[in-house]
This record gives structure tokens, sequence and C-alpha cells, in this order.
């Protein structure tokens, strides 16, 4: 027996739109769609994908670190088009500030650079308890400072930094697009060692309970945060605000699904659930390509069983527990 000892089979978009269009009579298997077709059922395409973010698949789960800043209540999760982002990485590296920094220096001084490259995300703790955010430059193991991705436009601290004050690296590409949801949060205390700072739970609450609760400026410990999706980028409201910017919040949230912008996109959902796009695109699509009712019942049938068995594989997997009771 030969095998092929390969298990990378992953179709670009347009073999499963074609397929779908098939589906529905479309095109013949000996032509090809138009362009037209394509365009129309890759928008219906993203729309069902964008649809099932609701199911809450737990192949959009990710966890992520949000920074603090002390006296802060509201917070902006979302990727770095949006104004006043937060930082929040699914990635970062911790250091410290070797070098105390005056206010308005360009440069700060590191006790390390290593996991650090041009043009990341550079946050350094300031004196007034604010954690200053920068694109940096790395050599030996100073980070330079700027306010633009190319590093082109040279930046400034606009507090001083003390010796040992927290530094904080994380690239571009590891801040997170807007959370769907969150899930659960934790509040993880600054130790040196970064893997190290110890995670206390903290409730996440509805609205109506984050907005019934009084004195939401005094800073103090993070007990309870409420999130609001909102469209662009979210609000992660915290109470109460932290009083130290050296805590942060793990975040389990979920994101957004990729959009299939191009003919060369593979899907971002696992490779086991193509299937189910497939037949479920051809439903979506056969208002605009009318079938028998024989043949839209037997494209039905298998888009709904094909969705339920991959919705019925999508939980977290979880011990059993057997309780006996003596007699």
């Amino acid at each position: 027996m030969t095998v092929s000892g390969s298990v990378d089979f992953n179709p670009a978009r347009d073999t499963i739109i074609k397929r779908a269009l098939r589906m529905v009579g479309g095109y013949s298997a000996e032509g090809d769609p138009t362009a037209a077709q394509i365009t129309d059922a890759n928008t219906v395409l993203d729309i069902m994908l964008k649809e099932w973010i609701q199911d809450k698949f737990l192949f959009l789960r990710q966890q992520a670190t949000l920074f603090l800043n002390e006296g802060q209540t509201v917070y902006t999760l979302g990727n770095t088009s949006q104004t006043g982002f937060s930082h929040c990485a699914t990635s970062y590296v911790q250091t410290n500030v070797k070098t105390a920094s005056l206010a308005s220096a360009g440069s700060v001084v590191l006790d390390s650079i290593t996991g650090m490259t041009d043009a990341g995300f550079i946050g350094i703790e300031d004196d007034d308890g604010d954690i200053e955010w920068f694109y940096g430059t790395f050599s030996g193991t100073t980070a330079t400072l700027f306010s633009d991705v190319a590093c082109s436009v040279a930046d400034t601290m606009d507090a001083a930094a003390a010796v040992g004050n927290v530094a904080y690296y994380h690239s571009v590409a590891s801040q997170i697009q807007r959370p769907t949801e969150v899930f659960d949060a934790y509040r993880k205390e600054y130790n040196a060692t970064a893997a190290n700072g110890a995670e206390t739970p903290v409730e996440v609450v509805s609205r109506s309970d984050y907005f019934s609760y009084s004195d939401k400026t005094t800073s103090g410990t993070i007990i309870a945060v409420y999130y609001d999706p909102q469209m662009d980028a979210g609000k992660l409201y915290t109470w109460q605000p932290s009083d130290s910017c050296q805590n942060k919040l793990i975040l389990d949230i979920s994101r957004p699904i990729f959009d299939m912008d191009t003919s060369t996109d593979t899907f971002d959902a696992p490779v086991e659930y193509l299937n189910a796009i497939a037949y479920n695109l051809a439903l979506e699509l056969e208002p605009e390509y009318p079938l028998s009712a024989n043949a839209f019942q037997k494209i039905k049938m298998q888009a709904d069983k094909k969705k339920e068995k991959i919705m019925s594989s999508n939980r977290d997997m979880t011990p059993t527990t057997f309780v006996f009771e003596r007699y």
C-alpha cells in the first residue's frame, strides 16, 4: 500500500465557491462560472461566515493580554486602525527599564531587547502610572521611540521613567481584532518573570450589573469587567479602575472570522468544516438559482446534517465525573 504522507489538503476559496455553484446549477462542470457569479457568490459566502460567528466556534477562541493604566476605566479593543485602540496582544515580551529616562527622552535603555524586532510596539511604564506606547527600533539594549510604523517620525516620552519600571513589547500582528465576545477574564499580578505572575479570576458581568456599581473612578483592584462589542471596536469597562499599570488582564475572547478577499485565500476554519461550508453556501445561493422542490430539499438536508455535525464537535473536552453513593 502506498500513501501520500501528506495532510495539507486545503482548497482555496474559489474551489468551494465553484462547487456550491455547481450544486445549484449555476454553471456546467465542463465550463466556468462568470466573474460576476464568483463575486456575487463570494459576497454571500462572507455574509454566511460572519453569521456563523454567532455559533461560538472554538477555533475562534484566543487568549489575549490587555495592558492597563492606573485609573483608566474603559479600554478600546480593536486593531491598530481604530482610533485610540488599547494595546491587547496575543503574545508579548516583558522587561524593565535599566537606565532612568527623563521626560522628552527619545530612547530608553532596557534590561533586554530579546524577542523585540524593529517596527513593533514598545510600552514604557512612566512615573505617572501610565504605559506610554511607541513604535520602536532596537539596538544593543536601547529602544528608540517613533510615532509611526515606518519608524521615520521620532517621538519622546511624556513623563520620566525610573529604573526598574516595567516595559512591554508586542508585534503589530499580535494586536487583536475586535472581540465578538469576552468569555472569561483574569487579573495577572506583576512578577519580574512574566510567566510567574499570579492570576485571579475576574467576573464578567452584564451591562446592567456594571452600570449599577457605584464609585467607578476610584482606583483599586479590578474585580469585574463588562464588555460591549460595539461595531468597529469593542469597549471593555473595568471595576474598579486598576491601581497599577504593572498588572494586566488576561482575556479569553472570541475573534471575528477572516474575510475571503481573494481567489487564493484558504478558509479561516478547520479543513473538516469545508464540506459543511460548501453545502450551506449552495443553500444560501439557491434563491438566486431556484431548484425544484426535490433538489432543494436534498441540498437542505445535507447542509443541515453537515452543519449539525460540526456543531456537535464544537465543544470543550471536559472530564466526566462519576459520583458513587453508598446506601
